[in-house]
């Protein structure tokens, strides 16, 4: 008899491709453009989710300094995310020459590791 192995509370087959498999195959699958619109639909959102905790510092009751400059530069980032994701053309002229390295997929990736790093030590 042979043994099936349980994920997620539910029996999967020897043969079965496991749930990362199968989403891997479906990216790969997608269309470019919808998979770029999804991407741009998450960072906006995400632009929105970061001007929202910048804006939530305020809204509490003793902010100290450090708070309230952490939050400037999260509101900051927010606003220059969305800008960069709307693609206007003056905007881009301008990230272009100032910030070339988020039209590429790896200095965007280095770009928000870095970020990330540096809000987690706040």
């Amino acid at each position: 008899m042979a043994s099936a192995d349980y994920v997620g509370g539910q029996q999967q087959q020897p043969n079965e491709p496991a749930c990362c498999t199968k989403c891997v195959d479906g990216l790969q699958n997608m269309d470019p453009n919808a998979l770029t619109y999804i991407l741009k639909v998450v960072n906006i959102i995400n632009a929105a989710l970061l001007a929202f905790s910048g804006i939530w510092v305020f809204i509490t009751v003793n902010p100290n300094l450090l708070l309230v400059l952490a939050a400037l530069y999260v509101i900051t980032f927010s606003f220059v995310l969305l800008m960069f994701e709307l693609k206007l053309e003056s905007c881009n002229r301008c990230f272009l020459r100032n910030m070339g390295f988020m039209f590429n997929w790896t200095g965007r990736l280095l770009f928000f590791i870095l970020y990330d790093l540096n809000i987690s030590t706040c």
